[in-house]
């Protein structure tokens, strides 16, 4: 009960962030060199954010108490903010890259490889959330120019699960949700998921939900950055499935997932018997590779290091995060502790808030 408590805190913050932000895409840009400096998080340090690599080493700070809660791409590389009621793509020093329009945005994500934002957008802005028809943007960061890549109808709120111009896929689910009387818990049900191609529009891919039943519908979804597998949460279990045949590669217990590793080895997972540890978890196994030993810590969210195999889970015991990093091997550290991250990775459940 507590544990799904803080799951509903963190996912009424990641939507109320992801509501007020959104941006566009540009399938011709081609994918962004190998990094050359280190992957960072974005931390809130007075008077602006800190950036923190992933060894816990502090590498600047940027911004003001004025831009909001930044929205940072995976290798923090770039940074979506609006000081001022102006929406701005900035670098890691604060330089001014492009003005964003989110008009009409209801779901961002950023790009895989930081070269832009992808952006699902409402046809009017009359138009009331939830079911209905939508276009897919993609706006590039450098330049803020957006381009339309597809249209489509959902029958529920649709939120970007990823968007990868390295493997030319975007991928978008539909949820709804509502809070239940008895518990006061919020309570998520997906829809479908389709996979669209990010140079021609196609769907690639599409699978609907079973919807009608609590025990079988999809509570939860985590999508690889590459768009490649995903893992549905059940009550019976979660499976991982491969996202160009729908084919499940494994059934493991059921716990929340919240971030595949870049290669796509490892699931960063809220799981245990009380679902109230974070674990990683062997993909092709399903054999747990390190469980938080951490008396009462919940995971309520992660993510991966772009180009690497660690992963990094936002854990905490109530009040501010700490930032531990779990790498492929299964050893770990803690590189910060209660701090309050900026947001990073999509939110495929923002539209059920």
């Amino acid at each position: 009960m507590r544990a799904m408590a803080i799951r509903q805190e963190a996912v009424l913050a990641l939507g109320a962030v992801a509501a007020l932000l959104a941006a566009a895409c540009d399938t011709g840009h081609a994918p962004m060199a190998a990094l050359v400096v280190s992957p960072v998080v974005y931390a809130q340090h007075a008077p602006g954010w800190q950036l923190i690599d992933w060894t816990g080493k502090a590498q600047g700070l940027i911004g003001s108490d004025h831009v909001g809660i930044p929205y940072q791409s995976p290798d923090g590389s770039r940074v979506a903010w609006q000081p001022e009621g102006d929406w701005q793509v900035v670098n890691r020093n604060g330089k001014l890259l492009s003005h964003l329009d989110l008009s009409r945005s209801t779901s961002i994500a950023w790009a895989d490889d930081s070269s832009g934002l992808c952006v699902v957008r409402q046809l009017s802005n009359s138009q009331p959330p939830g079911a209905g028809s939508y276009v897919l943007d993609f706006v590039t960061a450098t330049s803020g120019k957006s381009k339309t890549i597809a249209s489509f109808t959902t029958a529920m709120g649709p939120d970007i699960a990823a968007c990868s111009p390295m493997s030319g896929r975007v991928v978008i689910v539909s949820a709804s949700g509502y809070k239940d009387p008895s518990t006061m818990q919020l309570v998520i049900t997906f829809g479908d998921l389709r996979v669209i191609n990010l140079k021609t529009g196609a769907i690639a891919f599409s699978q609907a939900f079973p919807i009608g039943s609590r025990s079988s519908e999809v509570s939860w979804v985590a999508v690889s950055h590459d768009g490649a597998v995903a893992a549905l949460q059940t009550q019976g279990g979660t499976r991982i499935i491969d996202l160009t045949s729908g084919r499940i590669i494994r059934t493991i217990d059921a716990v929340v997932p919240w971030s595949f590793s870049w290669d796509n080895a490892h699931l960063a997972a809220d799981g245990g018997p009380s679902h109230d540890r974070g674990e990683i978890v062997d993909t092709s196994t399903g054999q747990l590779l390190w469980t938080d030993s951490v008396a009462g810590r919940v995971t309520q969210g992660a993510i991966a290091e772009p180009g690497a195999g660690e992963l990094m889970l936002f854990t905490t015991t109530g009040a501010l995060s700490d930032l531990v990093v779990v790498s492929a091997g299964g050893a770990y550290r803690t590189i910060a502790k209660n701090v309050f991250p900026a947001q990073v990775g999509p939110c495929p459940s923002c539209s059920a808030v």
